[in-house]
């Protein structure tokens, strides 16, 4: 693990915990990171979304509304996001 912006391979994926219309919710960690002898180890939900099957069902603005409400929320009912991230094929939001 690098220091700066976060990649999808700075996380390891667990287990499958449930999938959707047009993505899957994984559990994972980050992986290792050492700071004074410690492990820090914190797990996440993170929603894998394919960006082609968005755009074949027309839901890139619902898929961007949804990251921004999420970004901005501080509602103790509603998942804090930690990291939006993107690879060539898929969108990634990183969630407690």
């Amino acid at each position: 693990l690098l220091f700066g912006e976060p990649t999808i391979e700075d996380f390891e994926f667990i287990k499958p915990i449930t999938s959707g219309g047009f993505g899957k919710v994984y559990l994972a960690r980050k992986k290792k990171l050492l700071i004074n002898n410690n492990n820090l180890e914190k797990l996440y939900a993170i929603k894998v979304m394919e960006k082609s099957v968005m755009v074949k069902k027309n839901m890139a603005q619902q898929v961007i509304a949804e990251r921004d409400a999420l970004a901005v929320s501080k509602s103790p009912f509603i998942v804090k996001l930690f990291y939006s991230l993107q690879s060539k094929e898929h969108v990634y939001l990183v969630m407690e």
